[in-house]
């Protein structure tokens, strides 16, 4: 199974924990997380923090969806993300998702529709019971990763409190927590979550996008002098 195979039918952009059991001859079964990159019927494109051999059977959870049967297709080079040193994998499923494995996989979660630009800015966010500070660590139109020594439940709704140094704009945003990595995961992801932002107003919509046109312009400004970095 190549490329070619993971390849025919087309991706869709998607961000969902990957839960992985590695089998391997004569070893036990590992268990590595991860987040998917794209999601097939045929497969997905996983970020894992262990680089895998070609041909390594394995079962995989992407999301809310069921355990699949894969194999490792390809490994891509190491690449340094906005959330650690990961690898990215191409994985075949042993057998076609239907359209409701699909759905199953994306339920509760929607499509990233804009993409995400590393940055590094403190938030504060409150929940029912308390106000806390994060890092945010990256940022796209539909929500974000927050950096934290004690992350918040999926499910969690709160009011984040977004003012970039330097952005004119301060406002607050509604958002739910959709996924959490704590500080007990081996991966190389920092503890935190990464929270959805629920029910933006065109308003709020048009600040975020300026921030986010303001952010990837620094950002690329910054690329332009340090070419050796790769941000994913």
């Amino acid at each position: 199974m190549g490329r070619s195979a993971y390849r025919r039918y087309p991706r869709i952009e998607v961000y969902v924990p990957a839960q992985c059991t590695i089998f391997t001859p004569g070893v036990p079964p590992m268990s590595l997380k991860g987040k998917t990159r794209d999601v097939s019927p045929g497969g997905a494109l996983v970020l894992l923090s262990t680089c895998l051999p070609r041909l390594t059977k394995l079962k995989i959870r992407l999301g809310d969806g069921p355990e699949i049967r894969s194999q490792v297709a390809w490994a891509g080079r190491v690449l340094l993300t906005d959330l650690g040193t990961v690898t990215g994998h191409g994985v075949a499923f042993a057998r076609d998702l239907d359209v409701s494995g699909l759905r199953q996989i994306l339920n509760g979660r929607q499509r990233q529709r804009h993409g995400r630009v590393a940055t590094r800015f403190p938030v504060e966010y409150t929940d029912l019971d308390r106000s806390a500070t994060g890092t945010c660590l990256n940022l796209s139109q539909n929500g974000m990763f927050i950096a934290t020594p004690e992350p918040l439940c999926p499910g969690q709704d709160l009011l984040v409190h977004v003012a970039p140094p330097g952005l004119m704009h301060i406002f607050s945003l509604w958002s739910r927590v959709v996924w959490t990595n704590g500080l007990e995961n081996t991966n190389s992801y920092p503890a935190g979550f990464g929270v959805r932002f629920l029910k933006l107003q065109q308003t709020e919509k048009t600040h975020l996008s300026a921030m986010l046109d303001e952010l990837q312009f620094r950002s690329d400004s910054v690329a332009s002098v340090s070419p050796e970095t790769s941000i994913a």
